[in-house]
């Protein structure tokens, strides 16, 4: 992590995925590179970003009626694993399923591959999350008894493979609409998010199903 080549790198991963406000926490806890010119050009690549329209952050969905929240809190109350987040920006649709009263409590989360790191923890933290370690994506597919993965990778871009297994194998999933393909599964959706029972035991599924 203290290696010239190391700190050049995790900038350009904060920048391939605009996670600025990571980026400016190390910049200001000296975990830049050294290099000027470096970091002057990540800087002009980041205006160049911010000048572009429709680049602000994703719009929460608007509030459940009380028949989904209930549904919702349903299927949600049997989750005991820690939350898997991948590709998170903010937290956005944990805090969302928290104030959809989908958790009497905020559960612990696990965050896996976020695109602005210290954004996610920071965030959950603020709301009452127990927010682990960040772990990366190919690290997802050991991790065995997930019950619910949340997905915030925007549509229209590509899933990573290792997320694929992890997905077959969790009980719940959340992501964004059209993402992913697992129309058999689908739950329902509501402003812009689908909810899937992964490997879910069948009568689990027929029961959500009946009630959607």
């Amino acid at each position: 992590p203290d290696h010239e080549w190391g700190l050049k790198l995790r900038a350009n991963a904060l920048a391939a995925s605009r996670g600025w406000y990571t980026y400016d926490e190390l910049r200001a806890k000296g975990g830049l590179p050294d290099d000027p010119e470096f970091v002057a050009a990540l800087d002009r690549h980041r205006q160049r970003w911010q000048g572009r329209r429709g680049l602000g952050s994703r719009a929460n969905p608007p509030p459940l009626p009380l028949d989904s929240r209930l549904r919702l809190r349903s299927l949600l109350r049997q989750v005991s694993s820690p939350v898997a987040l991948v590709h998170g920006r903010s937290g956005e649709s944990l805090q969302w399923l928290l104030e959809s009263g989908a958790w009497s409590e905020p559960p612990e989360v696990l965050p896996v591959g976020s695109r602005d790191p210290l954004r996610v923890v920071e965030a959950l933290t603020a709301q009452g999350f127990s927010v682990q370690q960040e772990r990366s994506v190919r690290q997802l597919a050991a991790l065995d008894g997930l019950e619910l993965i949340v997905v915030e990778r925007p549509p229209g871009r590509h899933l990573p493979l290792g997320l694929g297994a992890a997905l077959r194998s969790s009980a719940l999933v959340l992501a964004p609409v059209g993402l992913v393909q697992m129309g058999e599964r689908r739950l329902g959706r509501h402003g812009g998010w689908e909810l899937f029972a992964g490997a879910a035991p069948q009568g689990a599924v027929a029961e959500a199903e009946d009630g959607s």
